[in-house]
């Protein structure tokens, strides 16, 4: 799937996924992360420390949000989505296990 988007949060069968469940990003000084949130619901990204500014993003349903990618960033990092279903409870959205962002300098 390609778009002006890097990953897009979506939902299926009642089931949250991500698209690509592997992204790659430019890095380097400027270079942004993309999130286009597909779902009637609010989303939750978590990056690992050192790979994006802020570390975590909040997203409103079918809204879109942004991250700068830390300029020192470059390797493959687990990220995680979380979908909040109620004001308490939140759902992992998945990947083809879980996602994942390759940085390339």
């Amino acid at each position: 799937m390609t778009g002006k988007y890097d990953i897009y949060i979506y939902e299926d069968g009642g089931a949250f996924y991500t698209r690509p469940p592997v992204v790659a990003v430019e890095g380097g000084n400027g270079k942004k992360l993309k999130v286009r949130n597909l779902t009637g619901r609010t989303i939750t990204l978590t990056f690992p420390p050192g790979v994006a500014t802020p570390a975590t993003v909040t997203v409103r349903a079918h809204k879109k949000g942004q991250v700068d990618i830390d300029p020192a960033a470059d390797g493959i990092y687990d990220y995680s989505v979380q979908v909040r279903l109620t004001s308490t409870i939140q759902a992992p959205a998945l990947g083809n296990s879980w996602p994942k962002i390759i940085v390339d300098p």
